[in-house]
């Protein structure tokens, strides 16, 4: 018995071709698609920076603080190293650039603990203020109020660094903080109890990253403190080839990683 074979003609061996080809362009499209997807931030778009440490600056003791023209930490800003938090500015402006009423602040240092033992701390505020010790708040009197005393309770530090975060806003009227420990009687807390706030300058030789967030480590320890970012033109956004200002406290030797939060990209070095 003969049986019928099956022959494929040329016309569906061509359709196969190319049904085979699309086929395999659609994957590699979707591949390719879900590869950029994956590098696009929220807002769409390529943040892919390369950071280059440039320069190191020289180190100065004392707050690292952040001044904005709102009470809510936007709008205009301008960066100080403050050797103490101690000020009563009345009813007039801190900076030209700062108006009298409706700012607010944000000051970073690492204090330097001699002893180990139990310690207070306490402000005197008008208006409201929230105090930070390794990342734990124990001052929280964030509301409009007259020049006005508050106090922690006891914290337990050991020997060592430890970083201090302490935010501050004004509303209206008179503007007074003050910041003090307890260490063998109340006083305010200047430089000399602080680590040095150095800086390096870094370029970015990538792409432009519109998200300039990032996390820092010292010795491998995630801070919970905040870099100080400092930029060429002010417009917040770390384009190619500019290059930025960054501060930080740490002690000399010490190894920093910084690391850009959206894209993962790190570079590192030693604190001189």
């Amino acid at each position: 018995m003969i049986r019928n074979k099956r022959c494929v003609t040329p016309l569906v061996g061509i359709a196969l071709i190319i049904i085979t080809t699309i086929v395999i362009a659609f994957v590699i499209q979707a591949y390719l698609g879900f590869s950029i997807s994956s590098k696009l931030n929220k807002t769409g778009r390529r943040d892919i920076p390369n950071f280059i440490v440039e320069s190191f600056g020289e180190g100065t003791a004392g707050f690292d603080g952040t001044y904005y023209d709102n009470i809510d930490f936007t709008g205009t800003s301008i960066n100080k190293i403050d050797p103490s938090i101690n000020f009563n500015w009345g009813s007039g402006a801190l900076d030209p650039q700062i108006g009298p009423d409706t700012f607010s602040i944000v000051w970073n240092a690492s204090l330097n603990v001699l002893t180990e033992g139990d310690y207070t701390f306490r402000v005197l505020t008008d208006d409201g203020t929230r105090l930070y010790v390794d990342g734990n708040r124990i001052i929280d009197v964030w509301y409009n109020q007259g020049a006005t005393y508050h106090s922690s309770s006891s914290v337990h530090l050991s020997s060592g660094f430890h970083p201090l975060k302490l935010e501050f806003y004004e509303n209206y009227g008179l503007a007074v903080i003050r910041l003090e420990w307890d260490e063998g009687g109340y006083h305010v807390i200047t430089s000399s109890e602080l680590a040095s706030i150095n800086c390096i300058y870094v370029r970015n030789t990538g792409e432009t990253i519109h998200d300039t967030s990032f996390d820092w480590y010292i010795n491998d320890e995630l801070q919970s403190t905040s870099l100080t970012l400092e930029d060429e033109n002010g417009d917040g956004i770390w384009e190619n080839s500019e290059l930025w200002k960054i501060s930080y406290s740490a002690n000399s030797g010490d190894t920093i990683k910084i690391v850009h939060t959206s894209s993962g990209i790190s570079f590192g070095f030693e604190a001189p």
